[in-house]
């Protein structure tokens, strides 16, 4: 047991050092989906094909600890809130490393943003030619 406990604490405390908020951009409500279904677009350019539909739902805001976190973290977090909230996709606006302040002696945190999407493949008879 003692060899699945640093692990499994090492996972509880990267999970539990991403804090989220979600800012809704619509009233529009949805029911929550399973965070594997979240896609995550890193580029806009993936969303502007002509077979690409979507919708805003919600900005998240996403701020991790340095030491305990890496972007890897904060994704999964994005994924989770996104998933709460019935987005299927996320598109990542801006991720920031921490870095050295000399207040304190801490450091400051991992953050990112990005934008809960609800976007779906448009059927090639519904595309605008």
């Amino acid at each position: 047991m003692p060899r699945l406990a640093g692990p499994f604490v090492a996972l509880l405390l990267s999970t539990a050092c991403v804090r989220a908020n979600v800012e809704h951009l619509t009233p529009q409500r949805f029911e929550p989906i399973p965070p594997d279904s979240v896609t995550i677009f890193m580029d806009v350019s993936e969303l502007q094909a002509d077979s690409i539909a979507y919708d805003r739902i919600a900005m998240i805001y996403l701020k991790g600890d340095q030491t305990f976190t890496d972007q890897e973290d904060l994704f999964r977090k994005a994924r989770e809130k996104a998933a709460e909230i019935g987005a299927n996709g996320l598109m990542f606006q801006s991720m920031t490393e921490g870095k050295y302040s000399w207040f304190w002696g801490t450091e400051s945190p991992r953050q990112g943003n990005c934008m809960a999407l609800r976007w779906r493949i448009i059927p090639p008879e519904e595309r605008k030619k």
